[in-house]
C-alpha cells in the first residue's frame, strides 16, 4: 500500500463516519471545528488530519487516533521489527522529540503536552491516568533528591569529558543536564567520539 492509497483509505473512513451522522461536509466541519475545505481535502485523500484535527475528530466521533490512522483496524500499524530495532527507533524518536520540545515556545509546549496526554488518556484508561499522576510525584521527588542530583552531575561530567568538553563546575538542574546530553546526541558529537575510539582499538 502506497501513501496515496493509505490517505484515500483514511479519508473514506472519515467520510463513512460523517455520513453515519447524516451530516454534509460543512455541518461536520462546524461540529468538529475544522473548515469544510480541510474536511474535503482529508476525505478526498489529499492529506491526513493534522494533530489538532485528529484530536477534534476523535472527540466528536468518540474514537481513538489509532482507530482513524489504522482505518478502523483495517491496517496493522504495529511494528514488525525486532525488539532491539524497535527499541533503537523508539530511543531515536524520543531524543528527536525531546530536543524539538525544548525548542518550542511555552504556549506550544503546553498545547503539545495536553494533546499527548489527551490522546494517551483516550487510548488507555483511568488506571493509566492514575499511573501518570503518581509518576509525576515520584519524578519530582527524585529530582529534588541530593544524591540523585550528585549522581547525575557526575554522569554528565563523564559524558562531557568524553566529548572533550569542560566539566561542570557547579550543581546544575538535572533537566538541563539531560538537555545537554540530548544536544550532543543530536549534533553527532557523542556518536563521532565513540566511533573514533572504536576505530583506534
Amino acid at each position: 500500500m502506497n501513501n496515496r492509497q493509505y490517505f484515500l483509505s483514511v479519508g473514506k473512513f472519515i467520510t463513512d463516519k460523517r455520513k453515519d451522522m447524516n451530516l454534509n461536509q460543512g455541518q461536520f466541519g462546524e461540529l468538529v471545528g475544522i473548515s469544510r475545505s480541510t474536511i474535503s481535502d482529508i476525505e478526498k485523500g489529499g492529506r491526513l488530519p493534522s494533530t489538532l484535527d485528529l484530536l477534534s475528530l476523535c472527540k466528536e466521533l468518540n474514537i481513538t487516533p489509532n482507530e482513524i490512522l489504522s482505518v478502523g483496524g483495517l491496517y496493522d500499524l504495529s511494528s514488525k521489527k525486532s525488539k532491539r530495532k524497535e527499541s533503537e527507533d523508539d530511543f531515536i524518536f524520543i531524543i528527536k522529540n525531546f530536543y524539538s520540545f525544548f525548542k518550542l515556545s511555552k504556549q506550544s509546549k503546553i498545547l503539545i503536552g495536553n494533546l499527548i496526554y489527551q490522546i494517551a488518556k483516550d487510548e488507555n484508561n483511568d488506571e493509566f491516568v492514575k499511573f501518570l499522576n503518581d509518576s509525576e510525584l515520584n519524578i519530582r521527588s527524585a529530582l529534588s533528591n541530593p544524591d540523585i542530583r550528585k549522581f547525575m552531575n557526575e554522569f554528565c561530567n563523564l559524558v562531557r569529558v568524553s566529548l572533550d568538553m569542560e566539566p561542570l563546575k557547579e550543581d546544575v538542574e538535572i533537566i538541563c543536564l539531560f538537555s545537554d546530553i540530548i544536544h550532543e546526541f543530536m549534533n553527532g558529537g557523542l556518536g563521532k567520539k565513540l566511533i573514533l575510539e572504536l576505530k583506534q582499538k
